[in-house]
């Protein structure tokens, strides 16, 4: 997560949604972040950004893996 938090803030018109309590990339299909394939499906429909520059999505009250 350091790398992509120096990314994000090297760049003033950045967003980031952060999928917490994973280790991986390519979270949005994943059925336990809701959150996540929200915001990704938003932004793929319409170009609509997350209302804040960092959204940080909660883990589920039980994981389903990595």
């Amino acid at each position: 997560m350091r790398n992509a938090a120096m990314t994000f803030n090297a760049h003033d018109n950045a967003n980031m949604v952060a999928a917490r309590g994973l280790r991986a990339h390519g979270v949005i299909l994943r059925h336990d972040r809701p959150c996540v394939s929200a915001a990704a499906a938003r932004f793929l429909a319409d170009g609509q950004l997350p209302d804040a520059k960092l959204t940080h999505c909660k883990a589920p009250a039980t994981p389903l893996g990595p």
